[in-house]
Protein backbone atom coordinates (compact mmCIF):
# COMPACT_ATOMS: atom_id res chain seq x y z
CA UNK A 1 0.00 0.00 0.00
CA UNK A 2 1.55 3.57 -1.39
CA UNK A 3 0.24 5.08 2.57
CA UNK A 4 1.94 2.18 4.39
CA UNK A 5 5.93 2.99 4.18
CA UNK A 6 8.16 0.44 6.04
CA UNK A 7 10.30 2.61 7.46
CA UNK A 8 12.50 0.02 8.82
CA UNK A 9 13.28 -0.77 5.03
CA UNK A 10 17.38 -0.15 3.99
CA UNK A 11 15.99 0.48 0.72
CA UNK A 12 13.84 3.47 1.75
CA UNK A 13 16.60 5.36 3.28
CA UNK A 14 18.70 4.80 0.42
CA UNK A 15 15.97 6.05 -1.83
CA UNK A 16 15.33 8.67 0.79
CA UNK A 17 19.21 10.02 0.74
CA UNK A 18 19.37 9.68 -3.23
CA UNK A 19 17.02 11.73 -3.98
CA UNK A 20 17.88 14.42 -1.16
CA UNK A 21 21.57 14.29 -2.50
CA UNK A 22 20.55 14.67 -5.94
CA UNK A 23 18.49 17.87 -4.34
CA UNK A 24 21.31 19.04 -2.81
CA UNK A 25 23.54 19.02 -5.94
CA UNK A 26 21.13 21.34 -7.30
CA UNK A 27 21.35 23.55 -4.46
CA UNK A 28 25.22 23.90 -4.67
CA UNK A 29 25.35 24.79 -8.15
CA UNK A 30 22.40 27.39 -8.08
CA UNK A 31 24.98 30.11 -6.90
CA UNK A 32 26.35 29.70 -10.85
CA UNK A 33 22.89 29.89 -12.35
CA UNK A 34 21.85 32.97 -10.13
CA UNK A 35 25.11 34.45 -11.39
CA UNK A 36 24.08 33.96 -14.83
CA UNK A 37 20.33 35.23 -13.96
CA UNK A 38 21.63 38.66 -12.24
CA UNK A 39 22.71 39.94 -15.54
CA UNK A 40 19.54 39.52 -17.00
CA UNK A 41 17.65 42.16 -18.80
CA UNK A 42 14.34 41.04 -16.86
CA UNK A 43 13.79 42.79 -14.04
CA UNK A 44 11.83 40.31 -12.02
CA UNK A 45 14.61 37.63 -12.78
CA UNK A 46 17.38 39.43 -11.80
CA UNK A 47 16.07 40.67 -8.12
CA UNK A 48 14.95 37.02 -7.35
CA UNK A 49 18.83 36.31 -8.19
CA UNK A 50 19.80 39.02 -5.82
CA UNK A 51 17.82 38.01 -2.95
CA UNK A 52 18.39 34.07 -3.56
CA UNK A 53 22.16 35.00 -3.68
CA UNK A 54 22.03 36.50 -0.38
CA UNK A 55 20.55 33.14 1.39
CA UNK A 56 23.40 31.14 -0.97
CA UNK A 57 25.80 33.16 0.39
CA UNK A 58 25.07 32.01 3.93
CA UNK A 59 23.89 28.69 3.68
CA UNK A 60 26.15 27.23 1.32
CA UNK A 61 28.46 25.75 3.63
CA UNK A 62 25.64 23.49 5.27
CA UNK A 63 24.45 22.60 2.36
CA UNK A 64 28.18 21.56 1.00
CA UNK A 65 28.33 19.87 4.76
CA UNK A 66 25.07 17.80 3.10
CA UNK A 67 26.65 17.21 -0.15
CA UNK A 68 29.23 15.24 1.77
CA UNK A 69 26.87 13.76 4.63
CA UNK A 70 24.34 12.12 2.24
CA UNK A 71 26.57 10.30 -0.07
CA UNK A 72 28.23 8.61 3.13
CA UNK A 73 24.60 7.46 4.53
CA UNK A 74 23.62 6.19 1.58
CA UNK A 75 26.99 4.60 1.01
CA UNK A 76 26.47 2.61 4.68
CA UNK A 77 23.11 1.99 3.65
CA UNK A 78 23.96 -0.52 0.26
CA UNK A 79 26.73 -1.99 2.33
CA UNK A 80 23.87 -3.07 4.92
CA UNK A 81 21.86 -4.37 1.85
CA UNK A 82 24.95 -6.26 0.78
CA UNK A 83 25.15 -7.75 4.03
CA UNK A 84 21.57 -8.84 4.37
CA UNK A 85 21.93 -10.45 0.84
CA UNK A 86 24.18 -12.60 1.95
Amino acid sequence: MLWRWNVNSVLLEVAVCMMVYTLVLWLELAPAMLDRWRESSRPRLRRFAVKSTRFFDRALLWIIGLGILLPTMHQSSLGSLILLSG
